[in-house]
């Protein structure tokens, strides 16, 4: 199985502390993760890292076997390619259907799409 996303020697700190250590994560295609662990943790720390919105104090991210160049193009392709789903997750007063074909019309996906994708 391929790794979307790996992380190596990934730690992140906030006002200089420490709050995240990651030494090796690999996540492979098709397969399903849960991330636990008590308040204060870095299940948040590591989930925005994962997804691309925060930059890692030190490390490297891999995106499909490539280092994650945090600009240009092919970052965008990259931060484009995926998404990450909160506890509490924010949905705008309209369907269900039409909620999951915001995310592929924020995606630049031809509405001519839409109906599979969201079935």
């Amino acid at each position: 199985m391929m790794n979307i996303l790996e992380l190596r020697h990934i730690a992140h700190f906030y006002n200089g502390k420490k709050v995240l250590n990651i030494p090796a994560l690999s996540i492979e295609k098709g397969r399903t993760y849960g991330v636990v662990g008590p308040n204060g943790s870095g299940k948040t720390t590591l989930l925005s890292i994962m997804n691309l919105i925060l930059r890692p104090t030190q490390g490297e991210v891999y995106f499909e076997g490539k280092p994650v160049p945090y600009n240009g193009e092919s970052f965008m392709h990259m931060v484009r390619s995926m998404t990450m789903v909160l506890q509490n997750p924010y949905l705008f007063n309209m369907s269900v259907g039409r909620n999951v074909a915001y995310g592929l019309c924020s995606r630049h996906i031809p509405k001519s799409e839409y109906g599979a994708r969201v079935k």
